[in-house]
Order: structure tokens, then C-alpha cells, then sequence
């Protein structure tokens, strides 16, 4: 393996295409996992670059996103970390938590279910 360092757009050319023998991304984070399991692993996946597919995976993935009993999908999404973590087509190195905090009197800010902070319209109360 040749390591290269490159421009973000070349990269992510080669990302896209699947044009890389091993690669680092960044994942949106997310409130909700099927925005994760939905895009990135399920076969066919908008963002599916690694070109995993394991139907049993794709069935739990369906599965969890229609369900509305939060405790299921829970145990769904459970199962689906375990049988990623054997066929790992993608190794996590890190996980990042997010703290906004702010003055009791900022109002106006809010956090997308992306986890984005926007603050177009902040203001201040006395």
C-alpha cells in the first residue's frame, strides 16, 4: 500500500468511486441511526462507498427504521453493530460528543436532527 496525501477534492473523488484501498471519512452524526445504517451500510446505500452488502443486515435495517417502539429499535440497531463488527466493512476510530452550551438569556438557537447548531436567529433577552 502507497500512502498519498491529496486535495479534499481528489479524495473525494476516489472516495465516491471507490477508488482507495483504505481511506479515512467523517459521518455526519445523527439523532436518529437509520440516517447512518440507511446511507452508508445498507447495500445499494446512497453513500455506501464501501460497497458492503449483507442482506441479513439490509433486513434489520428495514426492520428498525419502520419501527416506532424506541426499546426495539434499540435491540435492532444492537444486532446490527454486532454483525458489522464481524464482517467490518468499516473500522470506528473515534467518537466525538458535542457540548453546546450557552448564557441563559441567548435564545433563538436550535439543533438540527443532524446535530448542527445554527444560531441565524440568536438574539439576547435581559
Amino acid at each position: 500500500m502507497t500512502i498519498k496525501a491529496v486535495d479534499v477534492s481528489v479524495w473525494y473523488d476516489a472516495f465516491v468511486a471507490g477508488n482507495y484501498q483504505i481511506t479515512s471519512a467523517y459521518q455526519e452524526r445523527t439523532i436518529d441511526p437509520d440516517n447512518f445504517y440507511s446511507l452508508v451500510i445498507k447495500s445499494g446505500g446512497p453513500i455506501n462507498t464501501t460497497g458492503y452488502s449483507n442482506p441479513a443486515v439490509d433486513a434489520l435495517i428495514d426492520k428498525a427504521a419502520a419501527s416506532g417502539d424506541s426499546k426495539a429499535r434499540a435491540a435492532l440497531y444492537t444486532q446490527i453493530r454486532t454483525k458489522m463488527t464481524s464482517d467490518a466493512p468499516l473500522v470506528f476510530t473515534h467518537y466525538e460528543t458535542l457540548n453546546y452550551l450557552m448564557n441563559k438569556n441567548v435564545v433563538g438557537s436550535t439543533i438540527t436532527p443532524t446535530l448542527s447548531l445554527h444560531m441565524e436567529n440568536v438574539g439576547f433577552t435581559k
